[in-house]
């Protein structure tokens, strides 16, 4: 394979400029920070050089465990008590940017929030959404997840790192870009409310679920389902289909409290901590309604459902577009071939949305804003939820864990995927 020939990206990267101290969090905090070969042996003779007490911080640097290690994890930072990278000076900048220079960082400091991906000739930019500056950035403007080409510069170190470039083209991989851009083209329909197109998607997924199971595959037959979702007729008739379905609330919710309620007891982010704290604190009476402490979900999708109207009565546009802009993100960044079938790829993004919706419309916060008026505090709590959400899982696998096994066992077909699309 020749060198990439494009350059691609969602608008939102464009705009994207690390904003130090002034972050409500950091990338430098609670991390498990990894150190490549190169940068580990050129920091090693380079710390001496730092100032004052900087100097000293060399013993930071610890080699990963032999069987852990390799070239791109050769090495990681020992956090201080704190849970800080010993690097963080009190202004919460990086000592060893602000001494050394922007090369001397490691390969993930240098990188991060970007996500550079390759397919076929074509390298793709996004960014990780655990970032708060990369979430405000992607859910709040109306034009932040469009596709758009771009300088090679700014996809930074992370487009001349081969070994962490996915590569697709071949064989079965072929029908990447087919399958993501019609997810991103249905999410993209702004004429239908997110919810039906969330539901376009999930009737594709389902009537394709066999191809992705067959040897050969028939790449005819997927070209043929994608095709028929390009004709509005088709799109209508699905939209009115979903309209008549009214698909019951309490359903919906019982699946999402089974992913969230028990992953609130575990050690999670602190970020996602207080998110799940905070909305799950607010729903006590319901949660903890009857004498054994089973929720009551009834009475929980009474009290969702005037929480949710409040909000969406005062803030419909906005909500669809941070909601939509998240969908955009997802479809372009996630691939349906790590998660085995299309049908799981969109089962994931409808509960990951189903679950930003619920804890957003339900934070206290966003009560306060809609009542208030104030869309910008809105834009607060959606990026804050959405980072924090983020965030949590990738420090933990306690929400990613149980949401596969929730999902298969609550969800098996498309009439019940369906419940997920009421939150």
């Amino acid at each position: 394979m020749g060198q990439p020939v494009r350059h691609v990206a969602l608008r939102y990267m464009t705009r994207f400029r690390c904003i130090g101290p002034d972050c409500e969090d950091s990338c430098c905090h609670l991390w498990k920070i990894p150190v490549d070969q190169g940068h580990y042996v050129r920091l090693r003779r380079a710390l001496s050089r730092l100032p004052g007490e900087a100097a000293r911080r060399q013993d930071a640097l610890v080699l990963a465990p032999p069987e852990q290690r390799s070239r791109d994890h050769f090495a990681l930072v020992r956090l201080r008590d704190d849970g800080c990278c010993p690097f963080w000076d009190p202004d919460r900048l990086c000592a060893i940017h602000r001494h050394l220079g922007e090369e001397l960082l490691p390969d993930v400091c240098a990188t991060y929030p970007r996500h550079v991906t390759r397919v076929g000739t074509r390298l793709e930019l996004t960014g990780s959404l655990s970032c708060p500056e990369v979430a405000r950035l992607a859910l709040l403007a109306e034009d932040a997840t469009e596709l758009v080409e771009v300088d090679p510069a700014l996809l930074g170190r992370g487009a001349t790192r081969p070994d962490k470039i996915t590569q697709a083209g071949t064989g079965q991989d072929r029908h990447l870009d087919e399958v993501r851009g019609t997810l991103y083209g249905l999410l993209s329909r702004t004429g239908y409310p997110l919810p039906s197109r969330l539901y376009f998607a999930a009737f594709l997924a389902e009537r394709t679920d066999d191809l992705f199971r067959q040897q050969p595959f028939d790449q005819r037959a997927l070209e043929a389902a994608i095709d028929e979702m390009d004709r509005p007729a088709a799109l209508q008739a699905l939209h009115e289909a979903f309209g008549r379905a009214a698909p019951p609330l309490v359903r919906g919710l019982e699946v999402v409290v089974e992913i969230l309620q028990p992953a609130g007891e575990q050690r999670l982010h602190p970020s996602l901590h207080r998110l799940l704290s905070t909305v799950l604190d607010s729903y006590a009476p319901e949660l903890t309604a009857s004498s054994g402490g089973e929720p009551d979900l009834g009475a929980l999708a009474t009290a969702y459902a005037r929480r949710r109207d409040q909000v969406q009565g005062a803030f419909g546009d906005a909500l669809g577009r941070y909601l939509s802009n998240y969908g955009r993100h997802h479809c372009i960044q996630e691939w349906h071939l790590g998660a085995g079938t299309l049908r799981a790829h969109v089962l994931g993004l409808v509960a990951r949305v189903a679950i930003l919706r619920f804890l957003l419309l339900s934070h206290p916060a966003a009560l306060v804003a809609a009542a208030r008026g104030d869309e910008a505090a809105l834009g607060r709590v959606a990026v804050a939820v959405c980072y924090a959400l983020t965030r949590g899982t990738a420090h933990s696998q306690a929400l990613a864990e149980r949401l596969g096994p929730a999902l298969e066992r609550r969800l098996p077909d498309l009439r019940r995927l369906c419940w997920l699309l009421a939150v």
